[in-house]
């Protein structure tokens, strides 16, 4: 059966290099190593609800070459993130830094929002899923968050109807920007070539109320 290992650090604001120990049972084979860092976020449509936790952060899968041999034996493998992490998102140009905006504005006449975002970490991003996050709820159990919609794209760009945030007069939404390494050929619609390292990274907006059209 395959090898396992674990290792792991908690805490607000950690940094650790970890070290885990590994079994390999069956020399000579090829092992994928995962790496992964999740913060963790609560979400609330109104502040007396109770919340639900969503997971950003990134997580990186790299190949780890086995030695020969039947009995297990040392392997090292160093795994650097090098997926390019996105940063908080703008929505019509406005940074959706804080929860429960009402101040949005879409003023440009156009039928759709723009979703924008630089890199919070440099790195690499073949491609990126942008979704459109529609939160609901009683005032008092944790909110039910439903994707309105999901744009893939290979800039740091993505548009959405402006109909998709206001279709119910006074929503609540959030933006989920998910960046992925490992498909070289994205750009040119090539999602059958995979590479190592592979990996992605995932930034959550904070929550924003339907943006208002001027009169």
């Amino acid at each position: 059966m395959p090898g396992s290992g674990s290792g792991s650090s908690a805490g607000v604001g950690s940094d650790a290099d970890l070290t885990a120990s590994f079994g390999a049972p069956f020399g000579g084979s090829e092992r994928l190593v995962s790496v992964a860092a999740h913060p963790i976020r609560v979400i609330h449509e109104a502040p007396t609800d109770d919340g639900v936790a969503l997971r950003a952060g990134t997580q990186t899968w790299a190949e780890v070459d086995m030695p020969a041999g039947c009995a297990p034996t040392p392997a090292t493998a160093q795994v650097t993130p090098a997926v390019a992490v996105p940063s908080l998102p703008s929505l019509d140009g406005v940074l959706l830094d804080t929860d429960d905006r009402a101040d949005l504005v879409h003023g440009d006449g156009s039928p759709f929002v723009t979703v924008t975002w630089t890199q919070a970490a440099a790195g690499v991003a073949d491609e990126y899923v942008v979704s459109l996050v529609h939160v609901t709820g009683d005032g008092i159990n944790a909110p039910t968050l439903t994707t309105v919609r999901s744009v893939f794209t290979t800039r740091p760009s993505a548009r959405f109807a402006y109909a998709d945030v206001s279709g119910d007069g006074d929503g609540v939404y959030l933006v989920e920007v998910f960046a992925r390494q490992g498909f070289p050929g994205a750009a040119i619609g090539d999602f059958a070539t995979i590479a190592f390292p592979f990996a992605n990274a995932v930034t959550l907006s904070h929550t924003f109320h339907t943006p208002g059209v001027p009169i």
